[in-house]
């Protein structure tokens, strides 16, 4: 119980124990270990930048040198909320992640408590063409259905809840 629960925090922490199984471990932890490293660079600030949509606002001053009006360029809310949705759908993206990883630990440690040996990596990876086809055949559609259609789709609905129109545009 000990570990499927760790691996909630550490991806493939009982595929680490196994040999057979490293490979998984290094694939599960480098996809943690960069979903990590985007929330410290980039995840954590665009949430937050979504929350607010900026807080500059472009102005308009008069350079009395050179007779005319010149614009000071404010923060872009179209990027801001933008990257705030992408950012939520890479986050629930790493949750199923997640409960995948859980789900292996869980496959694992059954297949140990009755003595079986522990599929290596390359097992898995061939049982995509026989047992696991539809999982194969299935991923980059709905990826793709989540990529180009929902996230969109989150993302328009979103703007229809601020206040942009004609005179909030760059």
């Amino acid at each position: 119980m000990e570990q499927k629960i760790c691996s909630v925090h550490l991806y493939g922490l009982f595929d680490r124990d196994n040999f057979e199984q490293i490979g998984r471990f290094v694939l599960l932890f480098a996809v943690e270990l960069a979903y990590i490293v985007y929330m410290i660079t980039a995840g954590v600030p665009s949430i937050a930048n979504m929350i607010t949509l900026g807080t500059v606002e472009q102005g308009e001053t008069f350079n009395e040198a050179l007779g005319i009006y010149e614009y000071s360029v404010g923060d872009n809310s179209m990027l801001f909320l933008l990257y705030g949705v992408v950012t939520i759908m890479i986050t629930l993206g790493v949750l199923c992640f997640m409960m995948a990883s859980v789900r292996c630990a869980y496959q694992a440690q059954i297949t140990a408590e009755k003595g079986r040996p522990q599929p290596t990596l390359r097992q898995d990876i061939k049982t995509l063409t026989d047992r696991n086809i539809h999982k194969l055949l299935l991923t980059w559609p709905v990826l793709g259905i989540l990529i180009f259609t929902i996230t969109p789709l989150v993302f328009m609905i979103l703007i229809a809840f601020t206040n942009y129109n004609h005179a909030h545009s760059l």
